[in-house]
């Protein structure tokens, strides 16, 4: 419950009931509004007080919430997500007078109208500010997404997953954000890919950015199923704790990868005890609950020290000569954290010469 206090606050300011006594370990990770809502209404009852604020918080502030993003969310959650949401969505719809995703019996409940709205300059707020700024739907997700990396390239598919709209709704505002100026798109192998036109006055303009941003659905859902397994496994034999927590990982494997989280080893797996599981799933939890020790924010601390810079030397050199494989656009990119990445075009006939720089080229091309 630490870090749901803690992201909490990041959203609500000091100046909340709740958020007073929380440590605020949260203030450089971006915060995402619909998967924290859903998640503390699934484990609120193990702190009335702080599922009470959060639907006060909702109340007031639901301008800025998604509900659409919440339907999304709420799909991919477990049944247990789910069903624990509904009396929570119905209160919150109550006092609203919009309907919520899920919503079935509201509890009683007296809105205190007592959960501010921290400034959205803090850096933890970076989603609430560009919703703020262009609107809550797919079109701030999208920035969202390359604020984040200002330097991928993605495509609508990608952007889709993460933004947590339909691809047919994110498609319509990539257009239009190419049409505007911020993006650009090209299609190597007839796939297109997205990226920022001028990503240092998007960021200018966007204002501070936090160091860390999670991908709350997974750790969530990682989290849910380690409380749910420790509970359950509590009276077994440390053989089927074992056991258990074995298939735990094993079914946890696509999450673990999706939220960046280093699962343990096989040996660890394979001592026959809990101990060692036991122990990666203490340490997962203690660096979520006290935001340090996240693995991006040690990637973001080595791009920062200077590491992660243009290589001197050549990995994969670049065709000299023009050839029906090389004629057209191929993506580039440089090795190291946070790479740079570009375009290079290869034009003229077939057999001209190449310029090659010190750069790695994919093998990704599109004829011409």
């Amino acid at each position: 419950m630490t870090s749901l206090g803690s992201s909490w606050r990041g959203a609500c300011g000091a100046s909340s009931g709740f958020a007073a006594s929380s440590h605020g370990r949260h203030g450089e990770w971006s915060i995402n509004p619909e998967p924290l809502i859903a998640f503390t209404a699934h484990e609120g009852d193990r702190d009335p007080r702080l599922r009470d604020e959060s639907i006060d918080w909702c109340i007031q502030h639901e301008r800025y919430v998604s509900r659409a993003r919440l339907r999304s969310s709420l799909r991919r959650a477990d049944p247990s997500t789910r069903s624990s949401f509904g009396t929570y969505a119905a209160t919150v719809s109550e006092h609203t007078g919009h309907r919520w995703p899920e919503a079935t019996q509201a509890r009683p409940y007296e809105p205190t109208a007592r959960s501010s709205l921290a400034p959205l300059t803090e850096p933890a707020l970076i989603r609430l500010r560009l919703r703020a700024l262009f609107g809550v739907g797919a079109r701030a997700e999208i920035l969202h997404a390359f604020v984040g990396q200002p330097r991928a390239q993605m495509t609508a598919a990608d952007l889709a997953r993460v933004a947590g709209y339909t691809k047919r709704n994110v498609t319509e505002e990539l257009d239009r954000l190419e049409l505007a100026g911020l993006l650009q798109v090209a299609a190597p192998s007839n796939q297109f890919l997205y990226r920022l036109h001028d990503r240092t006055a998007l960021l200018d303009f966007v204002g501070r950015r936090p160091n860390v941003f999670p991908n709350w659905e997974p750790i969530f859902r990682i989290v849910t199923a380690l409380l749910k397994a420790v509970r359950a496994i509590e009276p077994a034999s440390e053989t089927t704790q074992a056991i258990e927590l074995e298939k735990l990982v094993a079914d946890l494997g696509a999450d673990l990868h999706d939220a960046r989280v280093e699962p343990p080893s096989r040996a660890r797996e394979r001592t026959g005890t809990p101990e060692a599981l036991q122990r990666w799933a203490v340490d997962f939890m203690r660096r979520l609950a006290s935001g340090r020790g996240w693995p991006e924010l040690a990637s973001r601390a080595r791009s920062k020290s200077g590491e992660g810079t243009m290589p001197n030397t050549i990995v994969a050199a670049a065709a000299r000569t023009a050839t029906a494989t090389t004629s057209g656009w191929a993506p580039a990119s440089a090795s190291g954290e946070d790479p740079e990445m570009g375009w290079t075009v290869h034009r003229g006939k077939v057999g001209s010469s190449i310029a090659n720089s010190p750069i790695h080229i994919t093998a990704i091309t599109r004829r011409q």
